[in-house]
């Protein structure tokens, strides 16, 4: 709990968009034999790539999140998974271990329940690898990059409805790399187990380092609040029966079909990356 005064407050958010405080650093989240496991795999997907072993997830919706979806939208992201069984066959056990513990603590320490969008994701930072700053839930990004594309009620996987990002790093035998939060001056330097989770929306702009002298791996997921996969539920169902004329009526970017993930095409050319320019 901060232990500022009110008066304190008030002068700090005059000069930052909210509390550094939401991002949440836990050091030792996983175990280190965990940690080992984990790493050698990385290590091995880097070494002998092979689609039949992959044995992380995927960034699209999971049982959790599509437990709270509706209808139509339900069925899609159903059908995307199959079954709980087949979501999770030849996944590494500990990573949906480590999920419901995380989805846990970050529901209890930030007072509201929220659920895995997706189950861990490998990450994978070559060196040389940077990222550019940007939001994960909402499309606006510094020096106006459009890192997301606009809400759509096409998207399967919605960035708008993303409430917390979290990531689990796993090695630190690398140089620089550190996520960094530049309208805090906040830089993370990342120990073998560390869960490091804070929000998703504009208030917290964050980039990465150059990767230096080594990889860098990290799982990483998004996590949303049950009532918002059910809103966007109900603008994909009334959006998938609207005539073209009744779409009119609403932004043309609702049109979007494609996966929200990534640059949008024309941005490299804008020359507006700094040293956070994404390289991958």
């Amino acid at each position: 709990m901060s232990t500022d005064s009110i008066e304190d407050m008030i002068n700090k958010s005059r000069n930052n968009l909210a509390s550094e405080n939401n991002v949440v650093v836990i050091d030792g989240f996983m175990e280190m034999d965990h940690v080992k496991e984990i790493h050698a795999l990385c290590v091995e997907s880097l070494e002998n790539p092979d689609p039949s072993n992959e044995w992380w997830y995927h960034k699209f919706p999971g049982p959790e999140y599509a437990s709270y979806a509706k209808g139509k939208y339900a069925e899609e992201c159903q059908n995307r998974i199959i079954d709980e069984d087949s979501y999770h066959r030849k996944k590494n056990p500990l990573l949906k271990y480590y999920m419901d513990k995380m989805s846990v603590v970050i529901s209890y320490m930030v007072g509201r329940k929220v659920v895995p969008i997706f189950h861990f994701n490998r990450h994978q930072s070559i060196e040389g690898v940077t990222c550019p700053g940007h939001t994960d839930s909402e499309g606006a990004a510094p020096e106006g990059i459009n890192y997301l594309p606009d809400y759509s009620p096409n998207h399967l996987y919605e960035p708008a409805i993303i409430e917390y990002s979290a990531n689990i790093y796993i090695n630190d035998d690398y140089d620089e790399g550190e996520l960094y939060f530049p309208d805090y001056d906040l830089k993370i330097t990342h120990t073998p187990g560390q869960l490091v989770f804070f929000p998703g929306t504009v208030e917290y702009t964050h980039a990465v380092h150059t990767v230096r002298n080594g990889t860098r791996w990290n799982l990483i997921t998004h996590l949303a609040r049950p009532k918002l996969i059910e809103m966007h539920s109900i603008i994909h169902n009334m959006w998938s029966v609207m005539t073209d004329e009744q779409k009119s009526l609403f932004p043309e970017e609702w049109n979007d079909g494609w996966q929200p993930r990534g640059v949008r095409e024309g941005n490299l050319e804008k020359g507006l990356y700094d040293e956070f320019a994404l390289l991958s």
